[in-house]
């Protein structure tokens, strides 16, 4: 998850997701187990599905990259 610029409250979470192969994450499922497990300020605005998550160089998800920034130095 990272935060993205939001019109309405100035910044919003967005999800993305690598689904099980054959398999579709239900949306609503997603955001109601994110609420349950942390807390309504943190259920996504968001969800985009992925097939893998960029990676920066130390190996970790590039959080640049995946909100269609430069990639991380």
């Amino acid at each position: 998850m990272v935060a993205v610029p939001d019109a309405d409250t100035g910044e919003a979470v967005h999800a993305f997701v690598v689904p099980v192969a054959g398999r579709t994450p239900a949306h609503d499922a997603l955001r109601e187990l994110v609420a349950r497990r942390l807390g309504a300020a943190c259920v996504p605005a968001r969800i985009t599905e992925i097939a893998e998550p960029p990676l920066a160089p130390s190996g970790k998800p590039d959080k640049r990259l995946l909100t269609g920034g430069e990639p991380s130095a």
